[in-house]
């Protein structure tokens, strides 16, 4: 680095090395860099985000809990088919009507 007439050394914000103040830029961060540490800001920063309608396409009050006294679902409610089906899949699924659901398969 040669002497240079009206210029000051600078640090690098990023770096840490001594520049001159012609041989440093501003970031659009506000930094003082060096050329090698210098980027442009990313276009995406200047992107506006659309504004989302988060709303329910139908909204309807929760049902209320039913629940079944001891002895109000039998065995011979129960199709032994769907039972084999949600004990093997794991799943959980409300049975209205059993036998119109066998008849559809």
């Amino acid at each position: 680095m040669s002497y240079k007439s009206g210029d000051h050394y600078v640090i690098c914000d990023v770096c840490g090395f001594r520049f001159y103040e012609s041989e440093t830029r501003k970031r659009w961060d506000g930094l003082r860099v060096c050329h090698a540490d210098w980027e442009p800001r990313h276009p995406q920063d200047m992107v506006r985000a659309r504004r989302d309608r988060q709303r329910v396409a139908n909204p309807r009050p929760e049902a209320p809990d039913v629940f079944l006294e001891p002895n109000d679902v039998t065995p011979d409610d129960l199709d032994p088919m769907v039972v084999f089906f949600v004990l093997r899949n794991r799943s959980r699924i409300v049975l209205r009507n059993a036998s119109r659901l066998m008849k559809r398969q």
